[in-house]
């Protein structure tokens, strides 16, 4: 057997394990790594340079893959058994698994997110005007304001305490904020509103013997349908649908479509600095201080470069645009393969801590569960495809939009 097949018998084995057990953190993890993990299934990656070069996946690689999910199994074995009596929470008489909508701390927190994301959007729609609707995503990016990104992140917020307290305008309201986030481009306010939402669901709803199933048909769905969007909205927005339409009905499309997605280039990142050795500067480990401390990383540690700077004009440096980064291949650059090992069972640590917390929340119907899912979803996901430093943002500034809003709704002004 080949060891893309050897893998795929892994993976299914790995698949039936998870769809016994309840629902929770270690399923999410589970779930957001089968995406960028996806390569192995076909046993190669590509740099998406044009026309696609093939490469093969290297079997470190591989080992990394087995080594990473032999330890989510121990960990999601050992943070609490599967058997017949804990495979379901149990949930007090009096609330069951029903939504607590009188909590009125949460419900000045949705009013807070409510004007917002409304008042950041209009700023960010000012201060990018010229950009906000062009048909050229790199435009955009390029043109993209601080106010922007806080306004994705406070819509995922704002959605997620919608549902929470099943406010149906408030739902309505943060539907279209996805529906005009994928109109612009993008798909974090869709992808995590969607995702938050499942693993919200996931936690309160722990006696479904199917919801894991469940949870990956719907997942199915939605990526299905984002893949299908990814290679229309251009066309839609340069007013060519049927451009769009005959290239999505050519087989080689959609099988392209598939093959271009970002998994193949973050596996491709991870693959050719196994396969050449690379190795980034000690010093890069200190990238963190430019998170907490703006501006003093790069006096004292010499303007120290991203991980993608370190990796691209070496390995790729036929890629015209950035690609991104690779967490895993980040600390394997950095101090080898067992400092690998022991990030990853960190990495694991924290899930468990995590999902300990988050099952606690669901037990007491704590409005601390929603804003739980609210850090974790993002930070886990993006875990795959970013730097320690870029992930690093993400929590900080999922950290600094809820203690915004927590200082904003002390102030009692009905809104």
């Amino acid at each position: 057997m080949s060891a893309n097949q050897i893998f795929i018998v892994f993976y299914v084995l790995l698949f039936f394990y998870f769809a016994r057990r309840r629902f929770d953190l270690f399923s999410y993890v589970f779930l957001s790594s089968s995406v960028y993990f996806m390569p192995a299934v076909f046993g190669f990656v590509h740099d998406a340079s044009m026309p696609l070069q093939l490469i093969p996946i290297t079997p470190g690689l591989y080992y990394f893959y087995y080594f990473f999910y032999l330890v989510l199994i121990v960990f999601s074995i050992s943070a609490k058994p599967v058997t017949k009596t804990n495979r379901t929470i149990a949930i007090p008489e009096n609330t069951g698994s029903q939504i607590n909508p009188t909590s009125v701390k949460v419900l000045r927190y949705l009013r807070v997110a409510r004007w917002l994301s409304l008042i950041f959007l209009v700023i960010g729609f000012f201060s990018m005007k010229d950009v906000f609707f062009t048909e050229n995503k790199q435009d955009f990016l390029d043109g993209q304001s601080l106010f922007f990104s806080i306004w994705q992140s406070i819509s995922l917020l704002y959605v997620l305490l919608a549902v929470w307290l099943r406010r149906k305008l408030d739902i309505l309201i943060g539907a279209l904020y996805c529906v005009l986030d994928l109109y612009i481009g993008f798909r974090g306010v869709a992808v995590f509103s969607l995702l938050s939402i499942f693993l919200l669901y996931a936690y309160k709803n722990q006696r479904d013997k199917f919801l894991f199933m469940k949870i990956v048909s719907y997942g199915a769905l939605a990526y299905i349908v984002l893949a299908i969007y990814k290679s229309m909205i251009w066309f839609v927005k340069a007013n060519d649908i049927d451009a769009g339409l005959e290239n999505f009905g050519d087989s080689e499309s959609i099988y392209g479509m598939l093959l271009l997605s970002e998994s193949f280039t973050q596996q491709a990142i991870f693959n050719a600095i196994l396969v050449n050795n690379f190795t980034v500067p000690a010093e890069h480990v200190f990238s963190f201080l430019r998170v907490f401390l703006p501006g003093f990383g790069e006096l004292v540690f010499d303007k120290q470069a991203g991980f993608n700077s370190y990796f691209q004009p070496v390995l790729f440096s036929h890629i015209p645009w950035g690609m991104a980064n690779n967490f895993w291949a980040e600390q394997y650059a950095l101090f080898g393969a067992v400092w690998l090992g022991v990030v990853t069972v960190c990495f694991f640590l924290i899930i468990r801590w995590a999902n300990r917390k988050m099952l606690k929340y669901a037990v007491s119907n704590s409005d601390r569960l929603c804003f739980a899912v609210f850090l974790a979803v993002p930070a886990i996901f993006f875990i795959h495809r970013n730097s320690f430093e870029f992930e690093l943002y993400i929590v900080r500034n999922s950290i600094f939009v809820l203690l915004f809003i927590a200082l904003l709704s002390k102030i009692r002004v009905k809104i």
